[in-house]
């Protein structure tokens, strides 16, 4: 979407409506993440709630509601309902229950020894990134301040300026980038223990 921007910007400038394909594939991407994350909530939850059946519920819950506010963002933007700001919105405020539901997994399977130390401890770490830009968020007024067009009043004040760079960071490194690493080294331990299992029942 990157390449597509500066013709975007000239044609809302000019009150053009154009059609962005790799601005759509970005707008529509948190729809397929949100459903690709069900399925993970999931299996995880069947793998926890012997050991914790209250807390991996709890952990379930939350997950399903920030995927479902990570969808709803997703949808209402892809039809034009909601601006980007509004959408920038949403996504802060998923990324509550989606921190929380990540600190929480890990947590149960560090405990019960379900998945490797070194994954649940990178796991946890990015839901406290993620957790952290929500509370920083909220904390000092970033969410408002995120929908609001005068960058000169966000500029001069400094407590909010801060507040969202450590926000914007902390939600970058915690869900952009945490989170699908976290996702793929989980599906790699699956797939590993999968086949090692499949070996053992052969031998």
């Amino acid at each position: 979407f990157a390449f597509e921007g500066p013709q975007a910007v000239k044609d809302v400038a000019q009150g053009i409506t154009g059609f962005y394909p790799f601005g759509f594939l970005s707008d529509a991407l948190p729809i397929l993440v949100a459903l690709a994350a069900v399925v993970v909530i999931v299996v995880l939850y069947r793998l926890e709630r012997k050991g914790a059946p209250q807390l991996s519920a709890v952990a379930a819950l939350l997950g399903l509601a920030g995927n479902l506010g990570m969808a709803v963002g997703g949808i209402l933007i892809v039809f034009h309902k909601i601006t980007v700001m509004e959408q920038v919105q949403l996504l802060v405020i998923s990324l509550g229950p989606l921190g929380l539901w990540q600190i929480l997994v890990n947590y149960l399977a560090r405990r019960d020894g379900l998945l490797p130390l070194r994954l649940t401890g990178f796991g946890i770490l990015s839901g406290v990134g993620q957790v952290a830009a929500f509370v920083v968020f909220f904390l000092f007024g970033g969410l408002s301040a995120a929908a609001s067009s005068n960058a000169a009043s966000i500029l001069s004040n400094y407590p909010l300026l801060i507040s969202l760079v450590i926000g914007t960071v902390g939600g970058f490194l915690g869900y952009n980038i945490g989170a699908p690493v976290w996702a793929i080294w989980l599906g790699r331990v699956f797939l590993f223990t999968k086949a090692t299992g499949a070996s053992a029942s052969t031998a």
